[in-house]
């Protein structure tokens, strides 16, 4: 396990030990998230803690939005283990004692500086939530619309990271976590330039007008 993943192992066991003998998702799930050109990437982390001395069967949703337009297992997940269910996406498989951990990447695709993540009232995973935890590297530009970041970095290995942090109430009532500040590259160019085209022909046309409209007069 790297360095990263003990970090995070750590972070994930000390806020969500189950009960004696009870297989249960960790009260924070993480969102590393990443600006690509019109793409907003991310990585998707949670734990699973089993509190028993052996190895139980169990279902664990995933909190994963539901208007991705990839995704695919990282590390600790297998593609088998990902089931789909009216109710959300869940992780099956017998879970060792101790902690499990999932990691998924995944991206969307936009043509705005800004992407809404949105979660299903109905998901399991959000009817369960306690807190979700998205997290910037310090020279990003992206943020989550309406939420202060907290005061202190949140600290992996050598990496810091600007954290927001929702809670499963705010969440529940909100649906939708607006990331902002995702860079459009070319297309942005694309549209200022599209803008001035347009302006270009309507001033084009109205001079044209107002040219006939005198030369009728002079005609007269």
């Amino acid at each position: 396990m790297t360095f990263y993943l003990k970090l995070l192992s750590i972070l994930l066991l000390l806020q969500g030990a189950g009960l004696h003998g009870e297989v249960k998702p960790t009260d924070t799930h993480l969102y590393f998230l990443f600006g690509g050109q019109m793409k907003l990437m991310g990585r998707y982390m949670m734990g699973v803690s089993n509190s028993s001395s052996v190895a139980e069967p169990a279902q664990v949703p995933l909190l994963l939005p539901k208007n991705m337009d990839d995704f695919q297992p990282l590390e600790g997940i297998k593609k088998e283990n990902i089931i789909l269910k009216d109710s959300g996406i869940f992780w099956s498989k017998s879970f060792a004692p101790k902690l499990s951990i999932a990691g998924i990447v995944f991206q969307m695709d936009t043509y705005s500086e800004d992407v809404a993540l949105e979660f299903q009232a109905d998901n399991a995973a959000v009817k369960s939530l306690k807190e979700v935890a998205f997290l910037m590297e310090m020279d990003s530009p992206l943020s989550v619309v309406g939420v202060t970041p907290d005061e202190k970095p949140q600290v992996f290995g050598r990496r810091q990271y600007r954290r927001y942090t929702v809670s499963g109430d705010a969440l529940r009532a909100q649906k939708n976590i607006v990331i902002t500040g995702v860079p459009l590259g070319r297309l942005h160019l694309w549209q200022v330039g599209g803008v001035f085209v347009l302006l270009l022909i309507l001033v084009t046309l109205t001079l044209t007008l107002r040219t006939t409209s005198i030369e009728d007069k002079l005609v007269i």
